[in-house]
């Protein structure tokens, strides 16, 4: 009995030895990563309202992202000084797509007595926005607010645009 419980013995172990072997397998899995260049932004035209008559009543001069002007309230814009809208050239990694961000807050613009007025409704030319061979582009409009009365000055500021991928 002895003899036997030995071979026993040394079967379970062969067995338990035999099946965890078998049951292990493993596999190589390649990691990657790849680095790009950040997208680089360059302004190319700043946002201007073009010149303006000082109102009488509360106005608004509106620059589309197309460089289209138009007014509310009692306000005359003159011919000869129709601004534009900003314009900003992109450059980065072959066809990304990116997204732009605007303030969503009011950035005032002031002159050189401290007279201010407000520039709010950031707006976007419309994408899609993707570059094309590193390259891309796109304009910015917005909406600028007269008081009655506005003091005259020519009438500055900035406003951050941010592109991320």
């Amino acid at each position: 009995m002895k003899k036997s419980f030995i071979i026993f013995a040394a079967i379970v172990l062969m067995a338990g030895f035999s099946s965890s072997v078998m049951a292990q397998n493993s596999v190589s899995t390649q990691v990657g990563a790849n680095i790009v260049a950040g997208p680089s932004i360059s302004s190319v035209a700043t946002l201007d309202f073009g010149g303006m008559i000082k109102p009488t009543t509360a106005a608004t001069v509106i620059m589309s992202p197309a460089g289209a002007r138009t007014t509310t309230g009692t306000i005359t814009v003159l011919s000869t000084a129709t601004g534009h809208a900003a314009s900003y050239t992109l450059t980065g990694e072959g066809t990304s797509t990116y997204t732009i961000t605007l303030p969503t807050t009011t950035v005032t613009v002031t002159n050189g007595s401290g007279a201010s007025m407000p520039v709010s409704a950031f707006i976007a030319s419309a994408g899609p926005y993707a570059l094309s061979g590193g390259t891309g582009s796109f304009t910015v409009g917005a909406t600028l607010g007269l008081a009655a009365s506005q003091a005259t000055g020519a009438y500055t500021g900035t406003f951050d645009v941010r592109v991320d991928y």
